[in-house]
């Protein structure tokens, strides 16, 4: 199990993203937001799978308590 923020992006679609590489996924989708094609597209090889397809609360979240 690992740790992830739950997060959303200006057009409110939410992503779960593993905490260890979140900074990552903010630089690109900032590049991304710039009109950059090509960071537009990496973003979205490297994290779309990411994404959750719908509300946030239509997803199953895990937590060790």
């Amino acid at each position: 199990m690992q740790k992830v923020i739950a997060t959303q992006d200006e057009s409110s679609h939410w992503y779960v993203v593993p905490l260890n590489i979140y900074d990552e996924f903010r630089q690109l989708h900032e590049k991304a937001c710039d009109d950059d094609y090509e960071a537009q597209q990496e973003f979205e090889e490297k994290y779309g799978k990411y994404r959750t397809g719908g509300r946030l609360n239509n997803i199953q979240l895990w937590a060790e308590v």
